[in-house]
């Protein structure tokens, strides 16, 4: 019972560690077709490792739906494979599907949807994401309009070098006290000693 147990674990992992090989050398070939500009060779290798669930080649294959490269421009396709991507936790399949929800391409325009997906990548440390939950804090799409909790993700944006928060913080600034953006700043120090979980 041992020995067949220890063969079976030494089996799994020379199969697994096999295929791993394959999807790398899969995706490595789908990525030099892409910059070579074969685009629908890139498009049919990221779709086979999509269709077997790699999250990498499901986010390439929704962006290559978005932007037209190798496949027909289909706003559903990339949300059906952001959405793939996303929920598995990919930051910046999450990104992208936030703003597929946020703009209504591809689906019905939802910003609680959006401002959830940015969530997700914003805990990721995705700038881009963090800027966007500001924004949608600032205008309340999605959710209560709040000013301080805006100026808090547009801080950590900023700290994680997102330029345009640096831009939207100053516009901010002057929507909010000294009190209010020293309060602000705080949550921001804590929202990153918790690693932007639960901020």
């Amino acid at each position: 019972m041992k020995l067949s147990l220890i063969l079976f674990l030494i089996f799994s992992k020379l199969f697994w560690g096999h295929l791993s090989i394959a999807w790398a050398q899969h995706f490595q070939q789908a990525f030099q077709s892409y910059k070579s500009g074969d685009y629908v060779t890139s498009s049919r290798e990221w779709r086979k490792l999509a269709e077997q669930g790699d999250a990498r080649a499901q986010f390439f294959l929704g962006y290559s739906y978005i932007e037209e490269i190798g496949v027909p421009q289909l706003y559903e396709e990339a949300v059906w494979w952001y959405a793939k991507a996303a929920e598995q936790g990919h930051p910046e399949a999450q990104h992208n599907l936030a703003t597929m929800y946020y703009s209504g391409l591809g689906v019905s325009q939802d910003y609680r949807r959006a401002a959830k997906w940015f969530l997700a990548a914003a805990e990721q440390g995705l700038a881009e994401a963090q800027h966007n939950l500001g924004t949608m804090h600032g205008t309340g799409k999605g959710m209560s309009e709040n000013n301080l909790i805006a100026y808090m993700w547009y801080t950590i944006a900023a700290s994680n070098g997102y330029q345009v928060a640096e831009d939207n913080l100053k516009t901010l600034a002057l929507k909010l006290n000294s009190t209010q953006i020293l309060k602000a700043k705080q949550l921001a120090e804590e929202c990153i000693d918790k690693k932007y979980k639960g901020c």
